[in-house]
């Protein structure tokens, strides 16, 4: 997971920071380990499918808003590790949209591998192909993800699916995708046992309205590790919504929301588990919300039945081709008619447990053959533990504990530590082991309220809309900030984005976050990305000495001729800091970058290049003019032409004159703050802390710099260079 920030106060501003550099686990599993595609390639319905056919590991294809009514064969395609193949449609805006067919499945996947598919719209149009498919032909489907489809219009009857595997299927992500209105969601396996699935991660899906299934994972016969599926793994199924409120099917054409089948009984494969938590299941009238069998933990999940008849139990884990094996089900809240937890059928060697849920359901509440540490009573009953359990989703059904009502001695979660997420709540909170139920606090949930949609892309997101709010406003109160902008990206996401105050005191104009702000050293990464450009062109080497490029250059001590452009990039070039900016005196003309390096003739050095480290502005300005001479022109320019307007940046710049009056913001000082008589502006110091620049335009300089060096189809530095970085 990485999380940036970009946070611009008036006058101040904090340079985004990663907050964790581990991979994402859906870049594990889906083979791409977060790297980009390397080139873009843009087609349209009437080209798109002859480049597809030739597209090479790391290539991208990005395909333009239209009608694709034939299909997408996705056959014989296969990227590496690291360098996945990319079929994406439009980020924002009309979408590309590839139509149902009777002769065939939407997106057809066959002997293909290190795949992702996204951002398209899959209209079924009520016929009869699944949306997609990894056909039974198929030898190998592997290292597949399926992000952003919606997919709806594959409901003509339960056989027709949204996304199906029949071939042997591994490390598949499928996430932040709608399927809504399908015979069955999503069908993973075939039936017979043969062309098993492993190693998945479903998450932040919503699947609602299907006529079977929301979704199913089919019971497994043996592990064909020859092929080389993993002999061992985890499928991890979380933050999802699965609701049957709608068009399903009852009686005996009846499914559960989520079913997973049981794994291989011995050899390969016999020993993997289910982790299934952080979801929302959501009504189904004639069947259990879950069913599953084998080795599982359900954790963490709100369950949500009162639609009658109550003769099936909300979770019912159960035989189906096999039995329960290792089973823990625990934190889970659950409001159903019929019984709220079932398990039986078990095979009585391995350990199977029910602890510190809250079931509000039907007598006998929980079935297992070891309950501990569980809040239970009657469903008519749910309205003392919880906030509101009579309204209609997204009309205010809130199953968030009162206060009081869900804590009690801590329970005992022995054994549990190796479950992913697994002491987090619902919401994503750290849990307290005295909670009972799916959420670790009570009283006022921090988080969004219920609704059918689907889940934010971590439970971060979930708190971010409704408290960072409200925690930057106290603060712009409290200590007398004049204004305030934020934005908060995870991963590719902006999970937040506001402003706070005014963008001059006495103006009483609100801020917002287009105002452009001074972002001081924040300046640099665009210098260090210059630079870099400029090697990868051959025009330099980080290793030159300085004087190579700016012969005038030099410093009172000798040593200065030593100096190189890495060492003035990593600050290790001995020379000291700016002591004055002369805000107040600046010189707006081009030529005072070469006047500043000539005028620092009489600095000494700190110690031997290379020697120590020391954070030097005066360095980064002098990097501004080897910008200049090598490139050819002005360091403002190069910058604008080759950073800037290539990531649609347009109301960012190194020369505050440009800026638009109407979106600047006033510098202001003490305490109480007042305007500033100054703004911080000289091109003598543009390098190191001029960029001005707003929390928004700032978002695409953390996405390009996510996806190293490509934005929207614009690459700005190869995806070599970030080793540099």
């Amino acid at each position: 997971m990485r999380v940036w920030l970009s946070l611009a106060v008036v006058g101040l501003c904090l340079v985004p920071s990663q907050a964790r550099g581990q991979a994402n686990l859906f870049e594990t599993i889906g083979g791409c380990k977060g790297a980009p595609p390397r080139t873009t390639r843009t087609a349209d319905p009437s080209n798109y499918l002859a480049k597809l056919s030739t597209l090479a590991p790391g290539e991208r294809l990005l395909l333009a808003p239209g009608i694709y009514p034939r299909g997408l064969r996705v056959h014989g395609l296969n990227g590496n590790a690291g360098a996945c193949i990319v079929i994406e449609g439009p980020a924002t805006g009309q979408r590309a949209v590839f139509t149902g067919r009777n002769c065939c499945n939407t997106v057809s996947i066959r002997d293909a591998s290190y795949i992702v598919i996204r951002g398209l719209e899959l209209e079924g149009q009520g016929l009869v192909g699944d949306a997609v498919k990894a056909e039974f032909e198929s030898t190998f489907a592997h290292h597949i993800t399926l992000e952003n489809l919606h997919i709806h219009g594959n409901d003509r009857n339960q056989l027709i699916i949204g996304i199906s595997t029949k071939s042997p299927a591994w490390n598949w992500v499928i996430r932040h995708s709608v399927i809504d209105g399908a015979g069955t969601g999503i069908y993973l396996g075939d039936s017979n046992g043969e062309g098993e699935f492993v190693r998945g991660l479903i998450e932040h899906n919503l699947i609602r309205r299907t006529r079977g299934y929301n979704m199913q994972i089919k019971h497994q016969n043996r592990r064909n590790i020859g092929a080389g599926m993993p002999a061992s793994a985890t499928t991890i199924i979380r933050h999802n919504v699965f609701s049957k409120a709608q068009n399903s099917s009852t009686w005996r054409d009846a499914q559960p929301n989520l079913l997973v089948g049981h794994w291989p009984r011995s050899g390969p494969g016999s020993s993997d588990t289910y982790q299934i938590y952080g979801n929302l299941f959501y009504q189904n009238p004639t069947e259990a919300l879950f069913q599953g069998e084998g080795h599982l933990a359900l954790h963490d999940n709100l369950f949500i039945k009162d639609q009658a008849p109550g003769g099936f139990p909300a979770i019912a884990i159960q035989p189906h081709n096999d039995l329960p094996k290792t089973v823990e089900v625990f934190h889970n809240t659950v409001v159903a008619f019929g019984t709220g937890i079932k398990i039986v059928g078990v095979d009585a060697s391995f350990r199977q447990r029910a602890r510190a849920n809250a079931v509000f359901s039907a007598a006998p509440n929980i079935v297992a053959p070891r309950a501990l540490d569980n809040v239970v009573d009657l469903y008519e009953n749910a309205g003392n533990y919880l906030v509101d359990t009579t309204s209609a989703i997204g009309a205010g059904l809130e199953l968030f504990p009162l206060a009081g009502a869900l804590v009690g001695a801590a329970a005992d979660l022995s054994g549990l530590t190796g479950y992913e997420d697994w002491d987090r709540d619902y919401n994503g909170t750290v849990r307290n082991s005295r909670f009972r139920g799916a959420y670790a606090e009570e009283g006022t949930n921090p988080a969004r309220s219920l609704t059918l949609a689907t889940l934010p892309a971590h439970a971060i997101a979930q708190r971010l809309d409704e408290r960072i709010g409200d925690y930057l406003a106290e603060e712009v109160r409290s200590r007398g900030i004049p204004g305030l902008a934020a934005a908060v990206m995870l991963d590719e996401e902006v999970l937040y984005i506001g402003a706070f105050g005014v963008r001059r005191l006495g103006s009483g104009e609100a801020l917002t976050p287009e105002h452009v702000f001074h972002f001081a050293s924040v300046s640099k990464p665009f210098v260090a990305t210059a630079i870099v450009q400029l090697v990868e062109q051959g025009r330099l080497s980080l290793d030159d000495a300085v004087v190579k490029h700016l012969p005038y250059f030099r410093l009172s001590d000798e040593r200065f001729r030593d100096i190189t452009i890495r060492q003035m990039l990593n600050h290790t070039s001995g020379m000291p800091d700016v002591e004055d900016y002369e805000w107040d005196r600046p010189q707006l003309d081009e030529g005072a970058a070469e006047r500043y390096v000539r005028s620092i003739a009489s600095e000494g050095l700190l110690w031997a290049p290379g020697e120590n480290w020391r954070y030097s502005n005066m360095a980064f300005d002098v990097l501004g003019d080897v910008i200049a001479k090598v490139s050819g022109e002005s360091f403002e320019a190069y910058i604008a032409a080759n950073i800037l307007e290539p990531l649609g940046m347009d109301r960012s710049s190194f020369i505050y004159p440009e800026i638009d009056e109407a979106l600047r913001t006033s510098g202001h000082v003490g305490e109480p703050s007042e305007v500033s008589g100054v703004y911080p502006y000289n091109r003598r110091h543009a390098p190191s802390s001029t960029l001005s620049s707003s929390v928004a335009q700032m978002t695409r300089w953390i996405l390009v710099n996510l996806r190293r060096g490509e934005l929207e189809g614009r690459r700005i530095l190869r995806d070599a260079s970030y080793e540099l970085l």
